[in-house]
C-alpha cells in the first residue's frame, strides 16, 4: 500500500517557517530599541540576508518532501523519492515510536531496526493512522511500540511568532551582554561556542538527520551543513583566540 505526503501539511510548515523568520526580524528591531542597544545597518542586513537564505533552503526542502512516497509491502517498507528507492525489511524492525500532537493526531513515526539505520516518516497527516495499523500488522509481534505526546501545541497560530520573538530577545540580550563583559570571559564563551558548533557538525556528518527524514538523495545537504558548521567553528575559534 502506498502513502503520499500531505500537501496541506507542507503548506502549514511553510507558513510556520515564514512566521518564525518574520517575527524574528521584527524582534531584532524591537528589542534592540527596548534595550537601547543600537545595531549597525550592516548587522541588520546580514541578519536579513541570512534569514532569506535559510528561508529559500527551507522552502526547497519542504517542496522536495512532497515527492516522498511510503510503501508498505509484504516483506519491506519502502521510501521512494523520484528514482531513489530505499528498502527496509519489516523483519528487522525492533521499535516503532509514534509521536502525537496534543490533539492526538500523529505527527511522526520513528522506525528503528536491528541492523539498519532508522527510518523517520512525517507529513502524512490523515493517512498516518492507516500506515501505523498496516505497519504493525505486517511487522513481527516482537516489536516494541512506544507512544509519546507533545507537551505543547506546536501547530497553534501564535506558536511560531512567539518563538521568533523569544529567539530575537535572547539574541539581542546576548549581544548586549557580550560587549559589556570582560574579554577573558568573552574568549571562553567564544571557545565554548566553537566546540559546540564543531560537535554539531560531527553530528550532521555521522547521523545525517536531513537525509534520514527526507531520503538518501538529500545526503548532500547533511554534508553541506556539516562543512558550514566546521567553517563557523573555526572562524569563531580564531576570533576567540585573538581576543
Amino acid at each position: 500500500m502506498e502513502y503520499n505526503t500531505s500537501n496541506k501539511e507542507l503548506n502549514r510548515r511553510k507558513k510556520a517557517f515564514i512566521a518564525l523568520l518574520v517575527s524574528s526580524m521584527i524582534g531584532f528591531v524591537l528589542f534592540s530599541f527596548l534595550f537601547n542597544f543600537s545595531l549597525s545597518p550592516m548587522v541588520f542586513l546580514l541578519i536579513g540576508v541570512s534569514c532569506l537564505l535559510v528561508l529559500i533552503l527551507a522552502l526547497r526542502a519542504i517542496n522536495s518532501s512532497l515527492k516522498i512516497k511510503i510503501r508498505i509491502l509484504d516483506q519491506a517498507i519502502e521510501r521512494a523519492k523520484d528514482k531513489t528507492v530505499e528498502k527496509y525489511p519489516l523483519s528487522s524492525i525492533s521499535t516503532v515510536k509514534i509521536k502525537r500532537r496534543t490533539n492526538g493526531i500523529i505527527r511522526e513515526i520513528y522506525i528503528y531496526f536491528d541492523n539498519h539505520k532508522p527510518l523517520f516518516i512525517n507529513a502524512l497527516e490523515e493517512e498516518f493512522e492507516n500506515l501505523k495499523n498496516n505497519l504493525i500488522e505486517k511487522a513481527q509481534s516482537k516489536i516494541i511500540i512506544k507512544e509519546i505526546h507533545e507537551p505543547l501545541d506546536f501547530d497553534h497560530l501564535l506558536f511560531y511568532p512567539i518563538l521568533g520573538l523569544i529567539i530575537s530577545f535572547i539574541f539581542v540580550l546576548v549581544l548586549k551582554l557580550a560587549v559589556s563583559v570582560d574579554y577573558s570571559i568573552l574568549r571562553i564563551l567564544d571557545i565554548v561556542f566553537a566546540i559546540y558548533t564543531f560537535v554539531l557538525a560531527i553530528y550532521f556528518f555521522i547521523k545525517k538527520p536531513i537525509s534520514t527524514r527526507s531520503g538518501k538523495n538529500q545526503i548532500v545537504a547533511d554534508y553541506i551543513f556539516s562543512v558550514i558548521m566546521v567553517a563557523i567553528s573555526v572562524l569563531v575559534l580564531v576570533f576567540g583566540l585573538r581576543l
